[in-house]
């Protein structure tokens, strides 16, 4: 541990004192990303970041070893499927799962249709072409996760739903919901 940025942290070269945690920490170049990330780590120990780059208005995606490696990762854009005009961005919601023959899985909110959309890809291969996994009508795709149970994958999300009454009265349908998805 230490206290001030003048500790010394040892013989590791790179290493420097962090005052507001206490604590010895490797100095690397730190840049944002993007923002709403989800991450998972697959059975090899490799990292998987889903975030929405809002520079790009695209939901991006890189992996990597470790935090080293995952700082010089080429990015790979999943989508970029925003509307001139819209405010609404693809991918501000987003989920990864390991999926068979070590496929990574990613479901992501549409935001510019109310569309939950679902691209995998297998290695260093490219995504598949998006394809929409909730029909619903209603707005969906927040608080998204994906589970795997015996092999099979389902995805949960809150959907958002409501029905007017009359002018002033409006029912709220909205609730959490849970599908087996197929790929």
């Amino acid at each position: 541990s230490c206290t001030t940025k003048d500790d010394i942290c040892g013989y590791h070269k790179g290493f420097s004192c962090n005052v507001n945690s206490g604590y010895c920490e490797k100095e690397m170049q730190r840049k944002k990303v993007g923002d709403f990330p989800a991450m998972m780590i697959d059975k090899y120990g490799t990292i998987h970041i889903t975030y929405f780059d809002f520079q790009q208005k695209a939901l991006a995606y890189l992996k990597g070893e470790g935090i080293e490696e995952l700082s010089e990762a080429d990015v790979k854009m999943i989508d970029t499927g925003v509307i001139p005009g819209n405010l609404s961005f693809m991918g501000t919601e987003s989920a990864l799962i390991g999926g068979p023959d070590d496929s990574i899985i990613v479901v992501y909110q549409d935001a510019t249709n109310n569309d939950i959309l679902l691209s995998s890809t297998k290695a260093d291969g490219p995504f598949t072409k998006p394809k929409n996994v909730f029909t619903e009508s209603g707005v969906y795709g927040f608080y998204l996760s994906l589970g795997n149970v015996q092999g099979k994958i389902f995805l949960g999300h809150y959907h958002i739903q409501t029905q007017r009454q009359s002018a002033s009265k409006v029912n709220d349908l909205s609730k959490y919901e849970i599908q087996l998805i197929n790929q």
